[in-house]
């Protein structure tokens, strides 16, 4: 008979191989980001934008519904990726100043 950690072994693998490529998505994101702050700057756009915040919130809850995923988490998900952009933009901002 086969141990738990043995019959469960492939499947952690699968998940960290996600992980690792979530973890990935989320540098290219940030990469982006900081792209993004650059161009604030220079045509003097304000880091919040409320429009746009609550768009990105929505798109994510409708991606999650499409893909099986509970909207609220991917919704509180975004809320920390979108708070940590803006913190980021932000410092951008401020050293730039």
């Amino acid at each position: 008979r086969m141990k738990m950690s043995e019959i469960l072994a492939p499947l952690r693998e699968e998940i960290d191989a996600l992980d690792q490529e979530i973890i990935a998505l989320l540098g290219k994101r940030m990469k982006i980001v900081h792209r993004v702050a650059t161009i604030k700057q220079r045509e003097n756009i304000p880091v919040v934008i409320p429009e746009r915040i609550e768009a990105v919130l929505r798109q994510a809850e409708t991606w999650a519904t499409a893909h099986d995923f509970d909207p609220a988490i991917a919704r509180q998900i975004y809320e920390i990726l979108i708070d940590h952009a803006c913190k980021t933009e932000e410092a951008f901002l401020s050293k730039s100043a």
